[in-house]
């Protein structure tokens, strides 16, 4: 005959360690999230208009920020779970700015008509298979902003559409 409780003490103790799992993993995963979605909108970022030769000279604050911790613990994360992880399994020092640009090498036509391009890319780190997207194109004389998507945005511009469109 069955009794009139509703669950044991062995499935209570289950229970029980089973929420209190879940809660241990979606509590930190909330604040994980919060802190990451906290982006600026376009109008509150701020915007400087930067010379292609005055990029390597910038000082690196982004390796002290809340995106860079939360980066480090991704990749951390994934380290642990995976031995094989496809990401720095070579440490993540590089040859230095100059040099990789130097050593850049395009194949396929490079086009200012808008939509989307794809090409093949050797570099360095081996070849890579980039595509870009010409969105207006008014000339050589004006102004030009070039967009860099976040990492695993997708689709790969759709904060850039927000912004422009």
């Amino acid at each position: 005959m069955r009794s009139g409780k509703l669950y044991t003490g062995r499935s209570q103790r289950f229970l029980y360690i089973a929420l209190t799992s879940v809660l241990l993993i979606a509590v930190p995963a909330l604040v994980l999230f919060t802190i990451a979605l906290k982006n600026p909108t376009y109008a509150d970022m701020p915007k400087e208009i930067i010379n292609g030769t005055q990029i390597q000279n910038l000082t690196d604050d982004h390796e002290t920020g809340a995106h860079a911790w939360i980066d480090q613990m991704v990749f951390g994360l994934g380290r642990m779970l995976n031995a094989d992880q496809r990401f720095f399994r070579n440490g993540t020092t590089s040859p230095d700015f100059d040099r990789h640009v130097a050593a850049v090498r395009f194949f396929g036509p490079l086009t200012i008509t808008p939509g989307l391009h794809e090409l093949e890319v050797e570099t360095l780190a081996g070849t890579m298979h980039p595509a870009y997207r010409v969105y207006h194109w008014y000339g050589d004389t004006v102004p030009t902003l070039i967009y860099n998507h976040g990492a695993s945005q997708v689709p790969f511009d759709a904060i850039f559409v927000s912004i422009f469109d």
